[in-house]
């Protein structure tokens, strides 16, 4: 739940943890809560280098629903070989994806919601409009 910060300020917000969450910087000063800050200057000032090991994680029943900000830790075993790797967001929603404490990149992969004036063949004959052959529709923009 985002709570309004005194003085209007949009770069700094408190954030209210349920148990999905894991604490991040400032957990414990207030019970269930953590000053997080987003953009660039939480990139700047480096939120994201305590470490996974400072962190407590947990595994859900069920995926969180209705909730801020959530933050995913999948450990994987690197493939042999010098091949590049790709990381499937398809499902993700949209978000910051981090490797070993970097930044690798924002994603946002839905073009639009399946319902969103999808055409189920296309015509381009006759004047131009922007919905004239929509196609993908709740599809990733990018995928690999």
């Amino acid at each position: 739940m985002l709570r309004r910060p005194r003085g209007g300020r949009l770069d700094r917000f408190n954030l209210d943890r349920s148990g999905s969450t894991p604490g991040g910087p400032g957990a414990g000063r207030n019970q269930g809560e953590v000053e997080a800050l987003i953009g660039l200057e939480g990139e700047h000032l480096r939120i994201y280098s305590n470490g996974i090991d400072n962190v407590k994680w947990i595994t859900p029943s069920l995926p969180p629903k209705d909730q801020a900000l959530t933050w995913y830790m999948v450990v994987v075993d690197a493939p042999k070989g010098t091949e590049p790797v790709g990381l499937d967001m398809k499902y993700m929603g949209k978000g910051q994806a981090w490797l070993n404490g970097k930044a690798i990149g924002r994603f946002w992969p839905r073009k639009s919601s399946i319902n969103d004036k999808c055409s189920s063949s296309c015509n381009y004959k006759g004047k131009f409009f922007p919905d004239k052959c929509r196609t993908g529709c709740g599809e990733p923009t990018q995928r690999w």
